[in-house]
């Protein structure tokens, strides 16, 4: 019974470690999980961030743009108006 009850006690002692190892792994895992999903998260933030910025350009392009066409309709209707005034 003796040598019995010690193998029981070192099975007992090995199943102990191996629950300590696997702890150790998924605690690991589930940390390293969670570090790749902060950086996704920021990958998404910095992508967030720059279609704002795009957005913004954009929006400042079709601004400059349509001043851009209100000053070219201005001057061409001054440059018809003083052409008109000038061969009247």
């Amino acid at each position: 019974m003796n040598q019995i009850d010690k193998e029981i006690q070192d099975n007992q002692e090995k199943e102990t470690k191996l629950q300590q190892k696997l702890t150790i792994l998924v605690k690991s895992q589930l940390a390293q999980e969670q570090i790749n999903q902060q950086k996704i998260l920021r990958m998404l933030q910095l992508v967030k961030e720059s279609i704002n910025i795009l957005q913004q350009f954009k929006l400042k392009s079709k601004s400059y743009q349509k001043l851009k066409r209100i000053l070219n309709n201005k001057i061409i209707k001054k440059i018809d108006q003083q052409i008109s005034n000038n061969y009247v």
